[in-house]
């Protein structure tokens, strides 16, 4: 267990709470452990901090472990609570896991405890990867329902950044296709936060070669920047929206259809270390689910301007076209053959 977690300890016994502290730290728990002995106090710190974890005593001067886990529950639900004690009968130790404690420890063995708090912080951090799991398939599948209705790459963008600002933490968001074969990035959608709002920043239209970053995303995969881990943030990128602040935070990930990168899409947070890796593979996986639909949305525009200039030519065109099927028969006539031939326009 490498990340230090916070424990709320209930215990008035100082000597016996500087064991804990040692024994924790003998097993490799870096913990931050925040001491109280009175309802008071643990009623305080609940109110008022975020614990990963709750020890507690049963035996206490005017209260008992039980009433202490019934006002965790009340005030800090889903942090796992710990019993521990060396007078508590088994079938009080019962009644406490059935009322919702994780695990009780009996003072008397103390060795027990390190395993104990491990094995309670990992249920705890497995509970709370289904949820983010769940959480993020059914934000993907709201997505792809909103993906098969669009018909605009603009549009598709701005339904990947409202699922992405579900997700995660933003303030600013991009996502540009990218033209393997003239090597160019194209730009969709840029948006960021300008005086506390969200707001479209609009875009030049016009196509440049992919940035530093970009390439290197594109070749090698997605990135988790941070300016606190001292990567530079600054690149040769075009900047856009409020120039006068930094991103303190990006992730950026290749937008893929199959094998074939198709663009480059990011996130950024003007707070520092806004992600995690964990929200890295997450803002991946969104990506990944968009990749098809965005090749597939740019396909279908391509036609269409492709047929609408094609109309446009053969509107306009001042010499007579006529088209006809294999067998003559002229089926469209533009305006320049109606006169030609006599025909009503």
């Amino acid at each position: 267990m490498n990340e230090r977690i916070n424990i709320l300890h209930l215990e008035d016994d100082q000597d016996y709470a500087d064991l804990i502290r040692e024994l924790l730290v003998r097993e490799g728990i870096d913990a931050s452990i925040q001491l109280v002995s009175t309802r008071e106090d643990f009623t305080r710190a609940l109110s008022t901090d975020s614990f990963d974890l709750i020890l507690a005593d049963y035996t206490l001067p005017t209260w008992n472990g039980i009433q202490a886990l019934n006002l965790a529950k009340e005030k800090s639900p889903g942090t796992p609570f710990l019993l521990v004690s060396g007078t508590v009968a088994e079938n009080v130790a019962i009644e406490s896991m059935r009322g919702g404690a994780t695990d009780y420890v009996f003072k008397h063995f103390p060795e027990r405890l390190g395993p104990a708090v491990q094995r309670a912080i990992r249920e705890t951090q497995e509970r709370a990867r289904r949820k983010v799991m769940e959480r993020q398939a059914t934000i993907l599948a709201s997505l792809g329902r909103s993906l098969s209705t669009v018909t605009r790459p603009d549009e598709a963008a701005r339904v990947i950044m409202q699922s992405a600002d579900q997700m995660f933490s933003m303030d600013s968001f991009t996502l540009d296709l990218y033209d393997a074969e003239l090597d160019l990035m194209r730009p969709v959608l840029n948006a960021d936060t300008i005086n506390d709002q969200r707001m479209e920043v609009r875009t030049s239209g016009k196509t440049n070669k992919p940035s530093v970053r970009a390439r290197r995303v594109m070749q090698n995969g997605r990135e988790l920047i941070r300016r606190n881990d001292g990567i530079e943030l600054v690149t040769d990128a075009i900047p856009f929206g409020d120039t006068s602040k930094y991103s303190e935070s990006v992730m950026v990930a290749p937008l893929r259809d199959g094998e074939k990168v198709i663009g480059v899409v990011s996130v950024q947070s003007y707070t520092p270390n806004a992600y995690t890796p964990n929200d890295l593979d997450g803002f991946q996986t969104l990506v990944d689910y968009c990749g098809g639909a965005l090749h597939r949305i740019r396909g279908e525009q391509i036609v269409r301007e492709s047929e609408q200039q094609f109309g446009d030519l053969f509107e306009g065109s001042p010499d007579a076209i006529l088209v006809e099927d294999l067998e003559g028969n002229v089926l469209d006539v533009n305006p320049a053959g109606c006169l030609l031939h006599g025909l009503a326009l």
